[in-house]
């Protein structure tokens, strides 16, 4: 991976930010921050978001999507760090080094 920002995101300990409100749909997720900006996410986003119960490891995070999806971990890491990078950067996540 070589964007140094994703890098950081999936070395580090991420985290739901606790003024982060959500809604799970079917097939989505909507968050809302408290100023009301809102994001909807499918597939790997909503995924990412119901594994972050608590703090964890971006490798853990890639680590429980590669056993979901069998897919190899590398490839998961490069579809989701967009995705964490993102939620991070629009104050939906929190990560820590």
């Amino acid at each position: 991976m070589a964007d140094p920002a994703q890098e950081e995101i999936l070395t580090g300990t991420i985290r739901r930010r606790d003024d982060v409100l959500y809604r799970v749909g079917v097939d989505f997720l909507a968050i809302a921050r408290v100023d009301g900006y809102s994001l909807t996410l499918t597939g790997p986003g909503a995924s990412i978001w119901e594994i972050l119960q608590g703090p964890m490891t971006g490798g853990s995070v890639v680590s429980v999507l590669a056993e979901e999806y069998e897919v190899p971990h590398e490839t998961v890491a490069c579809d989701i760090g967009p995705v964490l990078e993102r939620m991070v950067s629009e104050g939906f996540l929190d990560v820590t080094p």
